[in-house]
């Protein structure tokens, strides 16, 4: 642990020894929540790196990480020992102790995301965390295989259908955020679905984080058929977040199309994953939407939220 250090305001000029979440960083918490925030980083003051983090939303004496996020949790470099990782976690307690915190709750991003899954299970056990909740996602691997290889036959016809019925994929420049953002509200209206942003809240976190709140289309004759809103979660993933599509293109399945556009915009910028999200109804799997992620090629993969308390 000599030359590592615990700060809570990180300097511009230093740099990640890892890949850094999206949802820990201050500009996304800025514009997620009104809440007091606490950010740790664990650093190397002489070299100007950081070989770890947290990022928490302070509510009624409980800490959040994250508060209104799918994930967030601790992050890890690689090279760091178990000692090196405790150190961090006690050190973050303490701290959080001091400014009065008298809870906290955890949700570490999933395994398909984390290199270190399995090591922070084990710390954050040994430091007598309770495991409070567990989700699954499906992702789905992005690499040299064209999207049809991953595929079910089933859908493999709807993108063929797709193709026939002179449907195109555009990822659409920022300025086109509004205009998405409204078709999918509307086509989740009509299904009674809510949507878990306004536009006032989608505006102002893309405005705060340029380039991480993607808008991408299927076209049909320059109108759009189906829709979402991609997020850039990390360097090597993106979430497919708010997909949709009008009822006129049911028969030529613009939203399995999408997902092919955006495996393959991925591969162009060599990202890894293409996260799927959570398949839950009033907090059940919903098994229709389970089955249809695997055709679509997802794997499932667990996440595990955290809850300690710090009165002892």
């Amino acid at each position: 642990m000599e030359g590592l250090h615990v700060i809570e305001h990180l300097p511009a000029n230093y740099t990640f020894e890892y890949e850094a979440l999206f949802y820990g960083t201050p500009t996304f918490l800025e514009a997620n929540n009104a809440l007091p925030q606490k950010h740790f980083y664990l650093v190397d003051n002489h070299y100007h790196k950081v070989f770890a983090s947290i990022a928490f939303s302070i509510e009624e004496g409980t800490a959040y990480s994250p508060a209104k996020a799918p994930f967030s949790g601790y992050e890890f470099a690689q090279l760091l020992n178990p000692e090196e990782r405790i150190f961090f976690m006690i050190e973050v307690e303490r701290r959080l102790k001091q400014a009065g915190v008298k809870a906290l709750n955890i949700g570490q991003a999933p395994s398909f995301f984390n290199t270190q899954f399995e090591k922070e299970q084990r710390d954050l056990g040994f430091l007598e965390y309770q495991k409070a909740a567990a989700r699954v996602y499906h992702s789905i691997s992005v690499d040299s295989t064209p999207f049809e290889g991953k595929v079910h036959d089933m859908e493999k016809r709807k993108l063929k259908k797709s193709a026939q019925g002179g449907l195109n994929f555009q990822m659409l420049d920022s300025s086109d955020l509004e205009k998405v953002f409204a078709f999918i509200k509307l086509q989740r209206d009509l299904k009674g679905y809510e949507f878990s942003m306004s536009w006032e809240e989608l505006r102002d976190a893309a405005r705060l984080n340029p380039g991480m709140y993607l808008p991408a289309v299927m076209l049909h004759d320059k109108k759009i058929a189906g829709a979402t809103i991609a997020i850039r979660e990390s360097k090597s993933v993106l979430y497919n977040f708010a997909p949709a599509h009008a009822p006129a293109y049911n028969e030529l399945s613009p939203v399995v199309a999408l997902v092919q556009g955006l495996y393959e915009w991925s591969q162009a910028q060599a990202i890894k994953w293409l996260n799927l999200g959570t398949s839950y109804l009033d907090g059940a799997p919903n098994e229709p939407l389970v089955q249809f992620k695997e055709r679509l090629g997802g794997v499932s993969f667990s996440a595990f939220s955290f809850q300690k308390s710090l009165n002892s």
